[in-house]
């Protein structure tokens, strides 16, 4: 039988039991004897309609295993509180019996309540979001939510004092809510009460925005309500309902018609004294003191004399300045503890910060040795702590050569005069130079004498290569840029040249012919003929270099006598080396090898080569040419025997630095003061003939004598699916 069942059927029964011996007491003459047959009819007929009346319902409530004063674990492990107090007050009177699920979260609650796994939720803020998913009944009790600050700050009067500060917030409470809507203050949530008000006694934040009376209650029983003062009007006044899952209407009625009752009766006025209006204890410090001081002097009184009543007095008010000044002594040794404990957790979070930031985080001393060195120094500088502790600064990260620049910073730091932010060359334990940022602080006494330097250090080594080299990466591609605007400009010119030519001796033989004689016709022709060429010529460097990059130019690869190509080549230039009146002079070993190559292609990359000779050589200047059999290693890593060809003049030479600049596409050499246009293709080309044939092609460093270019084929060539 159902719980609340039984105890009505032992009420009527007690009652029928009072009747029987009432009758008995009163007799057959009383008055109550003639009406107990109708008393006992009526208390039998409410016997039996309550022999038959509907059980009590089980009711499924989730509460939080801890949410103190509303719920909290008792010592017996069972879940008490505030909530737990008046659902069973109201449970009783709405005849339903609630069977508490305890869950370790809110969110784990308000989880159930959406998956209707539980019917209601005893005690929680009536919310706009949680209305759509649960029923409220009217309002149990109300709280208000309030601004602590520590004591130190009451300085801090209200919620517009707190602008651009930091307010902390249990992030369940809907304190966390109202403090998240001001945008002018910093909001900082924390998982309980405990780690909030941590944070608020240690200077983490400047207010807690939480339940006045659940605030004060947890001060209270931690010791710690003389630490804190709230502050300003109550952000909100939150009502704290009875939930009901949506749509029970009726659990919803008869828990609306018990909570009515229930504030009005004396069992909710003794709750709520219960919970949140505790009595302080009786006995305290000051009453045992001044009950011990009553009875010294009771005893002093009962067994002194007249003459002794000025001694008695005085002693008296000595007693009272001892126990004020005990009582202010105790109050004020409390209150340094506090301090202390405060100071100790504030230590304890500086060195844990100390230890594990990123930054190398050093201490110096006012001579520069080194105090403090935490792990990310060591990571950074390769010392161990127990190494650098000790040492100074020169003997550990700062170069030979920057010893006095580091003393006069050292000395600005200390007069104040500058070095609180630098960026410094150091150098590690195994000798690497770094480059570091630093950050400096002085640290000073109550005198103000400087004590020490607190430095905080990071490696910005590859921060700075990886600037250098997006700014060399930059300047590449502004020449690259530059130099396809000069191709273009170059191009365009030598196109328009020989067409220009073309069309107009076409266009004068066109209009001569039958009437002048045929020896100008013959000469008309040559001119067209010699700028045709010249036309093929530059469009075939464009498909070339096309070709080559696409990897489609097929060689025709064969023996040759490398001494042969090269004088071919000098042959076919004879007449601008007569024009110019240059000579040439052969240095060749005596017995080169013959060389597997494309022969059309190689004497390509020599006539390239020659005829820069011949345009940048001086007026009776000598161009040299030699070859050399010497063995290299390819850049796949092959080790070849080859053929070396340089080809050297008498010329301004390439600026230093452009040595590889002037092998790539429509770059030229920028200080030539003989340059006479082109398109800046013959070199490039050059190149990429020499790597198809596994060689490689090079401007020595300039000298006094002009420019020499080199190039090394392999005696034999090398196939591709030979290549690695």
């Amino acid at each position: 039988m159902d719980r609340g069942v039984s105890e009505q059927l032992m009420t009527k029964i007690y009652w029928l039991s009072v009747l029987k011996n009432s009758t008995k007491k009163w007799g057959p003459s009383s008055h109550l004897k003639r009406c107990s047959p109708l008393l006992l009819l009526l208390f039998c007929s409410a016997f039996i309609s309550s022999s038959f009346a509907e059980p009590a319902l089980n009711i499924t409530a989730s509460v939080p295993t801890s949410f103190p004063p509303y719920y909290q674990l008792g010592e017996n492990g069972k879940i008490e509180g505030f909530a737990i107090d008046i659902m069973d007050e109201v449970a009783r009177r709405a005849n339903i019996n609630i069977v508490y699920k305890r869950e370790e979260s809110w969110a784990n609650i308000f989880r159930a309540s959406r998956e209707g796994k539980v019917e209601l939720i005893p005690n929680i803020g009536a919310t706009e979001e949680r209305s759509t998913y649960l029923d409220f009944t009217q309002p149990v009790h109300t709280f208000k939510i309030v601004l602590f600050v520590r004591k130190d700050r009451a300085y801090i009067k209200n919620i517009h004092d707190l602008s651009a500060k930091k307010v902390g917030a249990v992030i369940t409470n809907i304190g966390y809510k109202l403090i998240t809507k001001n945008d002018a203050i910093e909001a900082i949530p924390y998982d309980s009460f405990e780690q909030a008000i941590f944070a608020l006694l240690s200077g983490q934040i400047d207010a807690l925005a939480y339940p006045a009376s659940v605030a004060w209650r947890m001060l209270t029983k931690t010791g710690y309500e003389r630490a804190v003062v709230a502050v300003g009007e109550p952000l909100a006044e939150v009502e704290r309902v009875i939930a009901v899952r949506k749509g029970n209407r009726a659990l919803l009625a008869q828990l609306n018609k018990a909570i009515g009752e229930l504030k009005r009766s004396n069992e909710y006025q003794a709750i709520h004294h219960k919970w949140f209006d505790d009595a302080p204890p009786f006995l305290t410090v000051e009453r045992l003191l001044w009950t011990l001081l009553g009875l010294i002097l009771s005893l002093a009184i009962a067994i002194g004399t007249w003459r002794h009543h000025l001694l008695k007095r005085y002693k008296k008010e000595i007693e009272k300045t001892v126990a004020l000044r005990t009582l202010q002594l105790s109050e004020k040794i409390e209150e340094q503890s506090r301090t202390a404990t405060a100071l100790k957790n504030r230590e304890r979070l500086l060195s844990f910060h100390f230890e594990h930031t990123p930054l190398a985080a050093i201490t110096w001393d006012s001579h520069f040795h080194c105090l403090q060195w935490n792990s990310a120094a060591e990571k950074i500088f390769g010392y161990s702590k127990e190494e650098a502790i000790g040492k100074h600064a020169f003997d550990l990260i700062i170069p030979c050569r920057l010893y006095t620049e580091a003393d006069n910073l050292f000395h600005a730091l200390i007069s104040e005069t500058g070095g609180t932010h630098s960026i410094n060359e150091n150098i590690t334990k195994d000798r690497q130079v770094l480059l570091c940022e630093w950050f400096n602080t002085i640290i000073r006494d109550d005198t103000g004498t400087p004590t020490s330097i607190a430095s905080l250090c990071q490696d910005i080594t590859q921060q700075k290569q990886a600037e250098s080299a997006l700014q060399f990466a930059k300047e590449q591609a502004e020449a690259s840029n530059r130099a396809k605007s000069t191709f273009l400009a170059n191009i365009s010119h030598e196109l328009r040249t020989p067409l220009h030519g073309i069309l107009s001796f076409s266009e004068l033989g066109m209009r001569k012919t039958g009437s002048a004689p045929d020896e100008k016709i013959r000469r008309y022709f040559s001119n067209i003929h010699c700028s045709g060429k010249r036309l093929h010529l530059q469009v075939n460097d464009l498909l070339d270099l096309s070709k080559l990059e696409a990897g489609k130019m097929q060689l025709d690869v064969t023996r040759n006598d490398i001494k042969s190509l090269i004088k071919n080549c000098a042959a076919e230039q004879e007449a601008c080396f007569q024009e110019r009146n240059l000579t040439i002079e052969y240095q060749f070993e005596p017995q080169l090898p013959p060389l597997e190559c494309d022969k059309n292609r190689i004497e390509q990359v020599i006539l390239n080569i020659l005829s820069n000779a011949i345009k940048f050589s001086p007026e009776g200047g000598k161009i040299t040419l030699s070859g050399i059999e010497r063995e290299f290693t390819t850049p796949s890593g092959l080790d070849l025997n080859g053929i070396q060809v340089s080809i050297s003049d008498q010329g301004p030479g390439i600026p230093k630095g452009e040595e590889e600049i002037i092998f790539q596409k429509f770059m030229q050499s920028s200080s030539n003061k003989y340059s006479s246009g082109g398109t800046g293709l013959g070199l490039a080309i050059s190149q990429k003939i020499m790597q198809a044939h596994c060689g490689s092609i090079w401007s020595e460093e300039s000298s006094p004598e002009g420019a020499c270019f080199s190039f090394l084929l392999p005696i034999n060539f090398i196939k591709e699916a030979d290549r690695c």
